[in-house]
């Protein structure tokens, strides 16, 4: 597959988990619990696999590959999930947010030491202008306790492993598969946690009817059109794209919750979208270039 079609998928990944933020404030608003909430987002979007992969007859996962995609959704996403939620009781929305992307920085060094990939001057530019447009969307409001600024870090470091641990595994399975076995760990992960904190269901039919839509848009197709668009086109330009994610929050929030949106947002979701115009683009090289014009 093209890096083009890697990046429209990751792309609509960014834009599905970007609608999250949205659905779960109806959530939110019956009561729900956020370990309640991951339960049944991880619960029913395994169960929404289960016909695609018998209809498909995919199979699932092996040995190592097993054992890692049942370590991304059991230990990695589970921990992330929970350490972003619980950050948001001890700093701001904002600081929160931007601590969980510094992920993208992280995804390149990694890659740069355990895969020895070149941190070119494209991604340099891409990853400067996502990261200054997410400062100007997401606000300057930073305040925060210490706990909420560590948690915050551990979220986007585990984000980051989960990215790397996809990219290496990923290519060798299907999308599918493999976000069935991760979905099913996270949803084993969390009946235990939800046996601990307490069960906290929706109360009403349109509070269900959002936590299905978390399941399957933010869940379902966007965890396999992240794993996809690794697959083609890297975990460290996957998570550069990613950032598209708070410009769909944005919009979404204005269109649905009435929320206005200040011009500083709307120039720093400019900016997000021109560090990926930036990634995809193909520019020509000088020999390409030389080539060129002496043909």
């Amino acid at each position: 597959m093209s890096k083009l079609t890697g990046v429209a998928l990751t792309a609509v990944s960014g834009a599905a988990f970007g609608s999250m933020s949205i659905l779960t404030k109806f959530v939110y608003a019956e009561g729900v619990t956020p370990t309640s909430l991951l339960l049944l987002r991880f619960s029913i979007a395994s169960l929404c696999l289960l016909p695609l992969l018998w209809w498909q007859k995919l199979p699932l996962p092996r040995g190592k590959q097993l054992l890692a995609f049942i370590f991304m959704g059991g230990v990695l996403y589970t921990a992330e999930a929970q350490a972003f939620f619980i950050a948001l009781k001890y700093a701001s929305a904002g600081l929160v947010g931007l601590l969980l992307y510094l992920f993208p920085a992280l995804v390149m060094l990694l890659s740069a030491v355990l895969f020895k990939e070149k941190i070119t001057r494209r991604k340099l530019l891409a990853l400067s202008l996502a990261s200054l447009g997410l400062i100007v969307t997401i606000g300057f409001d930073v305040s925060g306790q210490p706990l909420g600024i560590a948690l915050g870090v551990l979220a986007a470091m585990l984000y980051a492993v989960y990215s790397i641990i996809g990219e290496k595994f990923g290519g060798r399975t299907h999308p599918i598969a493999a976000a069935f076995v991760v979905m099913a760990s996270a949803a084993v992960c969390h009946i235990g946690l939800v046996a601990i904190q307490g069960w906290h269901p929706p109360q009403t039919a349109s509070g269900w009817s959002a936590m299905v839509a978390i399941a399957i848009l933010c869940t379902v197709i966007a965890i396999i059109c992240y794993l996809a668009g690794i697959a083609i086109i890297g975990a460290t330009q996957a998570a550069l794209v990613s950032t598209v994610e708070p410009i769909v929050t944005l919009v979404l929030a204005a269109l649905v919750l009435g929320e206005v949106a200040t011009p500083m947002q709307w120039l720093g979701g400019g900016l997000i979208i021109a560090g990926v115009i930036v990634l995809t683009l193909k520019i020509p090289t000088r020999r390409a270039i030389l080539n060129e014009i002496h043909d």
